[in-house]
């Protein structure tokens, strides 16, 4: 997404949006955050437990058109609500809300 942003426009990824927020949610809140953490106890490398949904959900938020906005919160919140709740999955949360909040900072169709 990062090496597509000169080439890319606002609303270019609003049709990707549900899968990439399925890819996320599984990351933040499901079985693949799970597995990172199998893994970066048994590698011992701090790569593995990276997340890098963060970067992808701040990307995401400055291309998407107004009208994708709502939704993506929503199905963040939703992804959330089906989750577990820990400490963890509400920091997790946060940490998700402030990247689209930068996001939408840098969106050039919400300056209109």
């Amino acid at each position: 997404m990062v090496a597509m942003e000169p080439h890319a426009f606002s609303g270019c990824y609003d049709s990707s949006v549900p899968k990439i927020i399925e890819f996320v949610a599984k990351e933040l809140f499901g079985d693949l955050k799970e597995e990172k953490k199998i893994a970066a106890i048994i590698s011992k490398t701090p790569e593995a437990a990276k997340t890098v949904s963060f970067s992808i959900l701040e990307n995401l938020s400055s291309l998407v058109s107004k009208s994708v906005v709502c939704d993506l919160l929503t199905k963040i919140f939703v992804m959330f609500s089906t989750s577990k709740a820990t400490f963890e999955s509400v920091e997790k949360l946060r940490k998700a809300v402030k990247a689209v909040q930068e996001g939408l900072i840098k969106n050039k169709e919400l300056e209109k």
